[in-house]
């Protein structure tokens, strides 16, 4: 046999195969198995142990998010509590149990509860510090509630997370609806005039707020069911005595500077604006320069929608149908005997911009009309507004401006939102 074929098949030469000391061969493939089998063990183990871990934490994150849900109940149901007799001129004292008692009969008798609460203003800020206080602050209109408290963890120790404290906050306000008549002067001394009543024979029904005073000189007058609030400047004469009967009303003095309690934005009203798209191409009306809106009245209706001018409006058709929103960035006057105004838009009916110093004797809405009827807001922020009444007219809204005069007679004013309007949350 040749040499080739000794080496070809000599099991010397061919074997590639590693000999242990006792002479025995070892199999690399079984091997190479052996020592992924333990890595593959290693790496189950590290995953089972992290696996576990995320689950025990998760069943302790479960457990601190029932106790916030539990908290937020608590919150909010204590913050509705205390808001509610804020409105109802409840006591400071009262207020604070109503507050402890609310959260402990929702919270699910959760142990170590803290409780803070706070008086709110209408925007929301805390004011007088926290409950008790001794005393409900006269700007306060509802109530914020912090509670917290602390659970243990069970599994999460092995992780390092000894205890969670969860936490959540309520806040809610009572609303005592818009103002009959609001006027937002502020600081200004008594006989300022700032609301100027001269008219008699009115009946209002609604509260009254003059961030300065309000000074009737009218008589036989009524105001109804309503808190007649003023600032510094006060009322005269004292108690409206001789001037007018307060059935069911009430005065209060509050020298802050209160805002205004609803608020319209003249962008949304020009074109390209919110209210104006709203609107449409039909019912959307762009006016430059001056107008008397006169040719928008046929046979004794008005088009329906949005007037925005760029100018000033002096409306004098008589014996009107219009359900409109006339905004100006000049003045607005309307007179117009035996019509009848309803808002299109937003609960707005007449909205004036121009400021205190272009509006003509300091008014920028003047309205009047012999026997008409309005509903809506009429809204002059930067001047004043002045309201005539006769024959029985009436408006179903409200006057917001920086100054209000009443005068002519035999006028009614219903804010239909006399009194407390409801309670709610606000965060």
């Amino acid at each position: 046999m040749s040499l080739l074929r000794r080496l070809t098949l000599s099991p010397v030469f061919m074997s590639l195969h590693p000999f242990r000391r006792d002479g025995c061969v070892v199999n690399p493939r079984h091997s190479r198995a052996a020592d992924r089998s333990g890595q593959v063990l290693v790496l189950v183990v590290i995953a089972l142990v992290a696996l576990i871990g995320f689950a025990a934490l998760a069943i302790d994150v479960g457990h601190a998010y029932t106790q916030r849900r539990q908290l937020q109940n608590a919150a909010d149901a204590a913050a509705l509590a205390g808001a509610r007799l804020v409105c109802a001129s409840g006591s400071d004292s009262a207020i604070w149990s109503e507050v402890q008692n609310y959260v402990n009969s929702n919270s699910n008798h959760l142990s170590a509860i803290t409780v803070t609460a706070y008086y709110t203003t209408a925007s929301g800020a805390h004011t007088g510090g926290t409950l008790p206080n001794g005393s409900v602050p006269s700007d306060a209109t509802g109530v914020e509630v912090s509670t917290r408290s602390t659970t243990p963890a069970y599994f999460g120790r092995v992780v390092g997370f000894a205890a969670f404290q969860p936490a959540a906050v309520g806040a809610a306000k009572c609303s005592k609806g818009i103002p009959a008549i609001f006027a937002n002067k502020c600081g200004q001394p008594s006989n300022s005039k700032v609301i100027d009543w001269s008219g008699g024979t009115y009946l209002v029904i609604g509260d009254i707020r003059s961030n300065s005073d309000l000074n009737m000189s009218g008589s036989n007058n009524t105001i109804s069911n309503s808190t007649i609030s003023t600032g510094s400047g006060g009322v005269s004469p004292a108690g409206l005595a001789g001037k007018a009967t307060t059935p069911s009303s009430s005065f209060t003095t509050d020298t802050s500077c209160q805002p205004y309690p609803v608020t319209f934005n003249i962008a949304d009203y020009a074109p390209g604006g919110s209210q104006a798209v709203a609107a449409g191409a039909t019912y959307y009306h762009s006016i430059v320069g001056n107008s008397s809106l006169s040719t928008y009245v046929h046979s004794g209706v008005m088009d329906p929608g949005i007037y925005y001018v760029a100018g000033n409006v002096n409306f004098a058709t008589p014996s009107v149908t219009a359900n409109v929103t006339i905004v100006a960035t000049g003045s607005i006057i309307i007179s117009s005997g035996s019509s009848t105004w309803t808002p299109y838009a937003q609960g707005l009916l007449y909205y004036s911009a121009i400021s205190d110093a272009s509006a003509p004797g300091h008014i920028a809405l003047n309205v009047s009309g012999s026997g008409s009827s309005w509903t809506g807001i009429i809204y002059a922020p930067n001047s004043g507004i002045n309201m005539s009444g006769s024959s029985n007219a009436s408006l179903q809204g409200n006057l917001l401006g920086y100054t209000v005069k009443l005068s002519g007679s035999s006028l009614l004013i219903n804010s239909g939102s006399a009194g407390p309007s409801g309670v709610y949350l606000y965060e």
